[in-house]
């Protein structure tokens, strides 16, 4: 693992690659203006993440199938980017590299620091044209898991062990993994695309929202918990002829060690614990109704596990 010192001078140097104008941020970090006029903050969290968003946001969905729209272009988007709504109702995009590094990959992972920041960077441009764009343009949601060959399914089943998850069922061509989110059990389904990239996604209900009000409720939460959980995204999980609301991991590098796979399933794992039982209450159109009526842009995030009275 490098010294803080010297990976703040690494990422300054990758920002300074790929931006137009690069500055300090106030209080800490860097504040780069992107080629196409995004303005981005970038901030190192210790010497193991760096926190990208950015600073730019447009106003808050104000409609079901705005939000929706947001989900959907989530389940698209590449590596760690994603929408997010933030605490006072801005729509941002932000992302988050794992820059740290053990052993004797330190080296080369330093060295590939500036061709990861410079695509992500690429892709924060590509998510904010694709929202400018019509929502037709915009993908449509999350596709099921390409179906993995017996070579990566045993490869992903191994690294679930060695990273203590246990055993990760096979069914369907994916690895299943359980998880409880205060008692809601769930499961992770897992596959692994091209170049060993991890595909992590959690169904948070059993059936499609049936109700504007539900949609746009557990829209506006998931889009606050990709704001909030490092390294996941809401999206939308279109399988069965239907489409349902899930949590993604977002990861911008490949799956090539238990300590990999071990961050996006804890990141997931902390994010349902947050908004599995909720999205699952926002089912109910009464509850929904109640959520919106007091989640208006700016306010806290309330518990809702059961109507108000």
């Amino acid at each position: 693992m490098h010294p803080p010192s010297d990976l703040a001078w690494a990422v300054e140097k990758a920002l300074h690659a790929v931006a137009s104008a690069v500055e300090p941020a106030p209080g800490s970090g860097w504040r780069a203006t992107l080629s196409d006029g995004l303005v981005i903050r970038a901030r190192l969290e210790g010497d193991d993440w760096l926190d990208i968003s950015s600073l730019d946001g447009s106003p808050a969905p104000a409609a079901a199938k705005d939000v929706w729209t947001l989900l959907g272009l989530n389940a698209g988007l590449r590596g760690g980017v994603r929408a997010a709504l933030t605490a006072c109702g801005a729509t941002r995009f932000r992302a988050d590299l794992f820059v740290g590094a053990e052993g004797d990959e330190a080296q080369g992972h330093a060295a590939a620091l500036e061709a990861r920041v410079d695509g992500l960077c690429r892709d924060l441009m590509a998510a904010r044209r694709a929202l400018a764009g019509s929502p037709s343009a915009a993908p449509a949601g999350e596709a099921p898991a390409p179906v993995m060959g017996d070579e990566d399914s045993e490869y992903l089943a191994r690294l679930c062990v060695e990273a203590g998850w246990g055993e990760a069922r096979n069914g369907s061509g994916v690895r299943r993994v359980a998880l409880d989110a205060r008692g809601e059990p769930l499961q992770a389904l897992m596959t692994l695309a091209p170049a060993s990239f991890l595909r992590v996604v959690v169904p948070l209900t059993a059936a499609p929202l049936t109700s504007c009000a539900s949609r746009e409720a557990v829209g506006r939460l998931l889009l606050r918990a990709s704001s909030a959980a490092r390294a996941v995204k809401g999206v939308v999980l279109h399988g069965e002829g239907m489409e349902r609301p899930a949590l993604a991991a977002a990861c911008d590098e490949p799956v090539e060690s238990p300590a990999a796979l071990d961050r996006a399933l804890s990141a997931l794992a902390v994010a349902c614990d947050r908004v599995a039982r909720e999205a699952r209450a926002l089912e109910d159109e009464s509850v929904a109704r109640a959520y919106l009526a007091v989640m208006a842009p700016g306010a806290r995030d309330v518990e809702l596990a059961a109507p108000r009275t």
